[in-house]
């Protein structure tokens, strides 16, 4: 019996599913906005979110096979209200992220300013190999807080990124690792738009870690928008 149960408790580890992207922000608007993240494992797509972080409703998307085993998976959120804060997590079998903060954008006819950053080339430079890591720290999250406050949600509505996000697009490995990783203490609360660089060689893991405005060139949907 004591055998068995141990021989339990190790399958038990050995299959457990665990977050290896964290969540990010996708494709806001004033009414809705659509929270991504990757396991090792299938699991179930399931964020807890709210308009307090004290008390979390629990809704399901969907997920796609990213590599191997790897799932990335996907969450829309409807029927939010402008320019308001919004909590979320995300969960798995065994575990769930940290909870999260989003402001949704404001209503368009309001005409309400707003802050955004735009950066690109940030592929991996083996000379610099944590530049890209120094950037979102150093020079937006510190800036941000320093300039004017620690409220990340509430004082940026975007970061556009035009191209060049990884080394080799192709390379599943340099998402992961040197682009989702340094990056994620900043998406988890402002939406990401992205483009096609010349470095993500029309890949396809960029179709399927974004979800993008539709509203470009038929047949180019998330090539442009």
């Amino acid at each position: 019996m004591r055998l068995l149960i141990k021989s339990i408790l190790f399958i038990s580890f050995v299959f457990s599913i665990e977050i290896v992207v964290q969540p990010y922000l996708q494709n806001a608007t004033e009414n809705s906005i659509v929270i991504m993240w990757e396991t090792d494992g299938f699991t179930n797509s399931i964020i807890e979110w709210g308009i307090s972080d004290e008390v979390l409703i629990q809704l399901e998307g969907s997920s796609i096979i990213s590599y191997g085993s790897n799932r990335i998976h996907s969450v829309e959120i409807t029927n939010l209200l402008p320019s308001t804060r919004y909590y979320y997590r995300v969960l798995t079998d065994d575990v769930s992220s940290e909870i999260y903060d989003f402001i949704t954008p404001p209503d368009p006819s309001s005409e309400a300013s707003f802050r955004i950053i735009a950066m690109s080339d940030m592929q991996r430079d083996g000379s610099n190999p944590n530049k890209f890591d120094e950037i979102i720290h150093d020079g937006v999250i510190d800036y941000i807080s320093d300039e004017y406050s620690d409220d990340l949600a509430g004082e940026l509505a975007m970061v556009l990124i035009p191209g060049d996000l990884v080394v080799t697009g192709s390379s599943y490995y340099e998402w992961q690792n040197t682009f989702f990783e340094p990056s994620e203490d900043l998406f988890s609360h402002v939406p990401l738009y992205p483009v096609f660089g010349n470095h993500e060689a029309n890949t396809d893991y960029f179709i399927k870690y974004f979800h993008l405005p539709d509203n470009g060139t038929p047949g180019y949907e998330e090539h442009w928008y």
